[in-house]
């Protein structure tokens, strides 16, 4: 028994690989009919006629054999073909089924984060505004002390003057009042460089 190792190229699959159909060995020609002797068998009891008798008929029933292994070995071989493109349909199904169950649990946890961040920005908009109203009141409050302390020791500067408001521009960087005298130093031309 002999088997074709050669195969014919089928177009690509979706994954790429290219899937050999094996080449199915022809079904053998059924066996001749089995060949009788020319003398009929209750004529001769010639021993030599009945051993070419029974050797026709093994050789006949071996072809027999043969042409039968030959017919399986064949149908094997095709049940193997199809039963690897039957399976890799079904991974294919099964493979693109799972990416579907992914997407549709990406998009749901992508709603689910969207509705979350929502919230939560609301909730820290709302939160932000809580802190900064007790910042301010609590800055205010403590500039009102630090007004009343500073007043105490510089005695010369009109603490009045100066608002929470502007003590918070002050603070962040923003201008300096004028009223105070304060002006901004200027560049030292006798530093060597």
């Amino acid at each position: 028994m002999s088997t074709s190792s050669h195969g014919n190229a089928n177009q690509g699959d979706s994954d790429g690989s290219w899937e050999y159909a094996p080449d199915y060995l022809r079904s053998p020609l059924p066996p001749l009919p089995l060949p009788t002797s020319s003398a009929s068998e209750g004529d001769s009891d010639d021993p030599a006629l009945e051993i070419n008798d029974m050797k026709n008929k093994l050789e006949h029933d071996s072809s027999l054999v043969h042409y039968w292994t030959q017919k399986c070995v064949g149908a094997e071989q095709k049940l193997a073909y199809l039963t690897r493109q039957v399976n890799k349909a079904r991974y294919r199904k099964e493979k693109h089924r799972i990416r579907g169950q992914r997407r549709k649990l990406k998009a749901e946890d992508l709603q689910m984060t969207l509705e979350d961040a929502t919230y939560e920005s609301l909730s820290i908009h709302k939160g932000g505004d809580k802190h900064g109203q007790a910042m301010s009141v609590a800055f205010n409050e403590g500039f009102e002390q630090f007004r009343r302390f500073a007043a105490d020791v510089h005695k010369h500067i009109d603490w009045d003057a100066i608002t929470p408001s502007a003590a918070q521009q002050i603070i962040s960087g923003g201008v300096h009042p004028p009223e105070l005298g304060h002006q901004p130093a200027k560049a030292n031309d006798n530093d060597g460089w």
